[in-house]
């Protein structure tokens, strides 16, 4: 029986998968909503979205690395030890016009792009695909004639009082379970 990681073991995890630290070499972090984190990117690096697809494949290998090794290495019955093996990560990346709205010192961005993301992230993607992990690009998010999209798999999402939105989208548990680093 593996002994149970001490707090210092779990502090560890979670500061060398934070995915808000990984995030912030691309983008800048507007506020953590629950168990999601909001950033934009800022325009001088909409162009490099090579760079985008990597640090999502990095996040995502670093956090299912660290969950596989929490979970070989503890003998913890409480929920959320149980638990962890079944959570997962989920991607969404979208470009387009937003307005940084400060108020007393507390900055949000605002606009019909930004409530667009919020309304993509309730999608059928996993009904349509089982998915539990995956990256979803609207059309907007890619540099123009990117090719690598071909790869993906194309889903459209309809909302009330917007036009029906393209999405391309990785399976990022196959991706992990397909990695070379694995």
């Amino acid at each position: 029986m593996q002994p149970q990681p001490s707090l210092n073991a779990r502090k560890k995890f979670w500061r060398n998968c934070s995915i808000v630290l990984r995030l912030k070499k691309l983008f800048n972090i507007v506020k953590l909503e629950g168990d999601a984190v909001f950033a934009h990117l800022p325009d001088e690096n909409k162009e490099r979205f090579d760079d985008i697809q990597e640090l999502i494949e990095s996040i995502y290998f670093k956090y299912k690395t660290q969950v596989q090794q929490i979970t070989l290495n503890t003998d913890c019955d409480c929920n959320a030890c149980i638990l962890i093996s079944s959570l997962d990560l989920k991607f969404f990346v979208h470009y387009g016009p937003y307005i940084v709205q400060d108020i007393a010192g507390i900055k949000e961005l605002v606009g019909s792009d930004v409530n667009l993301i919020h309304r993509l992230t309730k999608n059928k993607i996993t009904k349509h695909t089982g998915w539990k992990a995956y990256a979803l690009f609207t059309e907007n998010s890619f540099p123009e004639n990117y090719m690598k999209k071909d790869d993906m798999y194309v889903h459209y999402e309809s909302y009330d009082h917007l036009e029906e939105v393209k999405t391309f989208n990785v399976n990022l548990l196959d991706w992990f379970k397909n990695s070379s680093r694995n």
